[in-house]
């Protein structure tokens, strides 16, 4: 989201940018997993001094998910993943999405 608006147009409340840690496909949460470790660790002192910047009100790493046909979905993040964010300063979101084989109503 960019901090600039279109002529005549309301300012924007919030700014920010997104940044992709992973390419995997939304099924392959092990392999999004992987992909954030990695960009984690190989961009760590980049992204501490933009957690801490004056004015930024949120930062998270949000793990896009397939939706299973399951009665419950549960999902694991590996503890190196966790800390990880926790020393950066970013929050874990995830979103689910519908299954992408899921017969269209």
């Amino acid at each position: 989201m960019s901090s600039l608006s279109p002529p005549g147009s309301a300012p924007l409340s919030e700014s920010g940018f997104h940044a992709s840690a992973s390419e995997a496909d939304l099924s392959e949460l092990r392999k999004q997993i992987d992909d954030a470790v990695r960009f984690l660790e190989e961009n760590s002192n980049e992204l501490k001094p933009l957690v801490g910047y004056r004015g930024v009100e949120h930062v998270w790493l949000d793990f896009g998910i397939e939706e299973r046909d399951v009665p419950a979905q549960k999902e694991r993040f590996p503890p190196r993943l966790l800390s990880l964010l926790g020393e950066i300063g970013i929050w874990l979101v995830f979103t689910l999405y519908p299954c992408q084989d899921a017969p269209s109503l």
